[in-house]
């Protein structure tokens, strides 16, 4: 029938068989109308005849040439790739493939040909996994006896293509136990965004019951005998469900919290020196929710006493020395405050910081708080940062969401906004790798003065380019040539990392430098360090069409409009970045209570002036801000 090849003269065959698997359905083994019988256990006959693969193909010729039946010869040839798969050897388990390719398979072979011949394929072959996934789902009857085996295989071609709600899916038909099987979708339905469950639940009605659950959680999280009495409902309803045998620990967790006793707080802001502007504004917030508590409570019988400590040119020795009877602390603000304080704080203080430690030290101080007591049930220390770092990653995932892929992103020369453009490229660089594209087709611009600006703006849409073309025309043809210097075509965003100023610089120079006939809206994507709200009548006129994102606070028709008022009458001249520090104060002193839920259950979310606030693993408070448009000079909410 065929000849196994020295391991030189396979290559070309294993290729063959690759190439048959890209080119799609039309090229794979055609399948008989044979019903699908059952799956031989070949694991059994190899062991029980001890046969080896060119033993076995042996059998597959003698049995063809004696009885003439396909069917016991393709039992053999299959027999033989699955092990050749097991001995490592792929290249001889291609070239029996290749053999079988253009055969007429009956419905289980074609479905034992697809498993080997996804299964032949190494993880660092050229591939495509979406288009195996796809050639693996086209088969239409898969025998029982596979069933495990091929939800094993797409549940790891899933994992590789970056689709968790399909890899988890397919994780629940494998064989795997159902202790992996229930953390596995746990963890999946925990970190989702919730704008998401509804539809999955509908979707994967498998994963339903983690979704119900996770939400049931979130809805009674600051309530935990309404949580233990929704828990108790939701166990016996779905009592045989593994969910229930492997209950999450966290859940349970939050069914013990109770509200923390909160007697005295200390608040560590720079209150004198360089940066007193920026502690007493603060400061300002932390009362201002202060006052907003005891008005709410029209009692002081459960309002904390405040103790406000100067940190400027203070140790941390200092510092510590004056917290007297507090058990809470918010603050402080600088970063090597934060870092000697996470160190030397008493065991009996939880901090909720107002800066965060660096990536390494973050890690190494969590990889040992497993030895620290822990108040309650939340861990001492938590970080909210107002990092601008944040914020670009979160505008880089909005716009990859939206289907943005050739963005140019424009920077100015300070530290700031050279560490947005990389906090933006990184996040941009991991999605794309995320999604199987080839690279990240980012144009950067860096400038540093407004004719840099617009030099680096025209470079980069290639409108000077354009310019120079045309003139090397004229001059070829001795005569005026009538036309339009002319855009790029595929660049379908622009991102700004730019002071308030320079965007509004920016916005027109890229009105000016795109082509105006193509009909083609080119959106400009800004964070908040952009963006400056004053009282001018024309502000947003050179704005138009910019995209941003920035604090609920500061957007039109937020909820807090008695406190705006009051701000507004005691503090008239206060400028956007004071406002900011303001609401960072109101957030700051409203979180503390909720710290137990928010490090227990980490899809909880808390809505803030700041933006919606949840916690993540390392204790840092995570923002997520509103997006909105200008149009027509006016602010617009973006909803979707």
């Amino acid at each position: 029938m065929f000849n196994l090849e020295p391991q030189s003269k396979r290559i070309a065959v294993a290729a063959g068989v690759f190439s048959l698997l890209l080119s799609g359905c039309g090229s794979t083994p055609q399948q008989s109308a044979a019903p699908v019988e059952p799956v031989r256990n070949t694991v059994q006959v190899v062991q029980e005849n001890k046969d080896t693969p060119p033993q076995i193909i042996a059998k597959a010729q003698a049995a063809w040439q004696s009885t003439g039946d396909n069917t016991v010869r393709n039992d053999y040839l299959l027999d033989a790739v699955e092990l050749f798969l097991e001995q490592g050897d792929q290249l001889s388990a291609q070239q029996v493939l290749s053999e079988l390719a253009n055969e007429v398979l009956n419905p289980a072979h074609s479905a034992r040909f697809r498993l080997l011949a996804v299964k032949s394929q190494p993880i660092i072959s050229n591939a495509s996994v979406t288009q195996l996934i796809e050639w693996l789902n086209q088969q239409d009857a898969i025998p029982s006896a596979l069933r495990s085996e091929y939800a094993e295989l797409l549940h790891n071609l899933y994992s590789r293509q970056g689709d968790p709600i399909e890899a988890v899916n397919q994780l629940l038909l494998t064989a795997r136990s159902e202790e992996e099987k229930a953390k596995a979708s746990w963890n999946l339905i925990s970190q989702l965004p919730e704008s998401q469950l509804n539809a999955v639940s509908n979707s994967y009605p498998a994963l339903a019951p983690y979704i119900a659950l996770r939400q049931l959680a979130v809805q009674h999280a600051y309530n935990p005998v309404a949580l233990a009495q929704a828990v108790n409902q939701f166990t016996t309803v779905y009592r045989s469900h593994p969910i229930v045998q492997h209950f999450p620990e966290e859940v349970t967790q939050a069914m013990a919290i109770t509200p923390p006793q909160i007697d005295e707080i200390a608040v560590l802001l720079p209150l004198s020196g360089r940066l007193e502007g920026t502690g007493n504004t603060v400061k300002e917030g932390v009362l201002a929710a202060y006052y907003s508590q005891y008005q709410a409570e029209q009692s002081d019988e459960n309002m904390p006493f405040l103790r406000f400590i100067d940190t400027n040119e203070k140790s941390a020795e200092q510092i510590i020395a004056q917290l007297g009877n507090a058990s809470f602390i918010i603050g402080p603000l600088l970063k090597e405050n934060v870092e000697a304080l996470s160190e030397a704080l008493p065991p009996s203080v939880s901090m909720l910081a107002l800066n965060r430690l660096d990536a390494d030290e973050l890690q190494s101080l969590s990889a040992s708080a497993e030895n620290a007591p822990v108040l309650s049930t939340h861990q001492r220390i938590n970080y909210f940062s107002l990092a601008p770092e944040d914020e670009a990653i979160q505008l880089a995932n909005y716009m990859f969401s939206k289907g943005v892929r050739a963005p140019v992103l424009v920077h100015g020369q300070s530290a700031l906004y050279r560490r947005m453009e990389q906090a933006f490229n990184s996040r941009w660089q991991f999605l794309v790798e995320q999604h199987g594209l080839a690279k990240a087709n980012i144009t950067t611009v860096s400038f540093s003065d407004s004719a840099s600006l617009r030099e680096g703006i025209t470079r980069a849409l290639d409108v000077e380019q354009s310019k120079e073309r045309i003139n090397q025309i004229d001059h070829m043809v001795n005569e005026n040539v009538y036309n339009m210097p002319r855009s790029r075509h595929d660049i379908d965003a622009i991102v700004a990392f730019t002071s308030p100023q320079d965007t509004e610089l920016l916005n027109p120079i890229i009105e000016a430098s795109l082509t105006p006939y193509e009909g083609k809206v080119t959106n400009l994507y800004a964070t908040s360090r952009s963006m400056e709200f004053t009282s001018a009548k024309n502000q947003w006129r050179d704005l138009q069409n910019v995209h941003f994102i920035d604090m609920p606070w500061v957007m039109p028709e937020h909820n807090w409009q008695t406190l705006q008022q009051s701000a507004d009458t005691i503090w008239p001249e206060r400028t956007t970045l004071q406002s900011r520090l303001f609401a960072f104060g109101v957030d700051a002193y409203t979180l503390l209570p909720s710290l137990g839920v928010l490090n227990t259950l980490p899809y909880t979310e808390l809505q803030g002036l700041t933006g919606k606030l949840s916690i993540n693993s390392y204790g840092e408070v995570e923002r997520t801000l509103p997006h909105a448009v200008i149009l027509r000079e006016t602010i617009q909410p973006i909803t979707d």
